[in-house]
């Protein structure tokens, strides 16, 4: 049976405004979504991390080094608004289904060293940009009476990830300039990407929440 169409009425913002997937607002669910976003984050310091030194640019190598400690600090905020109560916030740091598996391409995909249009192009067109388009949808439908503290780190955390997703886009356009460089990119970011889709996007199924009244693919 298909989902029913949610009221206009608890929707605000503009017309393209996400609305929140089926009992993605219950309490089990929300807290399973600020831990998949902690997990996501704890995956994106592992991975630029542990590139760094397979990076021999010297200025890139300080881009992925800086972006690394980024997630780390977003994965902390995140850790910090899970529920403490048994099983603890731990337990819920995890994968949405098929995610984990889409991060395993994409260490496979990127690494190991005279990867780095590969590296770039798997973090700045693939897991940033999603990630930011996950937490701008949670924005939409997230009340702001019963949830200003997940609003609040949802809004600081989506201003780093969109900064950080542009600084990596603007490096990764200035080294992939030619036809075999782009090449490269593009397979290293449909080797991920396609993953990614399958599962629903970065933090599972409905990553950017259900499509408003009217819209058509």
């Amino acid at each position: 049976m298909p989902e029913p169409e949610s009221p206009p009425s608890p929707v605000t913002g503009p017309p393209w405004a996400a609305r929140a997937p089926q009992g993605a607002t219950t309490a089990l669910a929300a807290a399973a979504r600020l831990g998949a976003y902690c997990w996501v984050e704890q995956q994106l310091f592992s991975l630029l991390g542990g590139w760094v030194t397979d990076v021999p640019e010297a200025e890139v190598k300080l881009v992925v080094a800086e972006l690394a400690e980024h997630a780390g600090w977003r994965a902390r905020r995140w850790h910090e608004l899970l529920p403490t109560a048994p099983p603890g916030p731990d337990a819920l740091v995890a994968a949405a289904e098929g995610v984990a598996a889409a991060v395993g391409a994409a260490a496979t995909v990127a690494g190991g060293p005279d990867r780095t249009l590969e590296k770039l192009a798997v973090a700045h067109r693939v897991l940033l940009p999603r990630l930011a388009a996950a937490l701008r949808a949670h924005l939409d439908w997230a009340p702001a009476v019963s949830e200003p503290a997940t609003r609040r780190v949802l809004g600081i955390a989506l201003d780093d990830v969109t900064a950080d997703w542009l600084l990596g886009e603007r490096v990764l356009q200035s080294v992939a300039t030619d036809p075999q460089a782009l090449a490269r990119v593009a397979a290293a970011q449909a080797a991920v990407e396609g993953p990614i889709a399958a599962a629903g996007g970065i933090v599972g199924p409905a990553s950017t929440g259900r499509r408003p009244r009217g819209w058509r693919a």
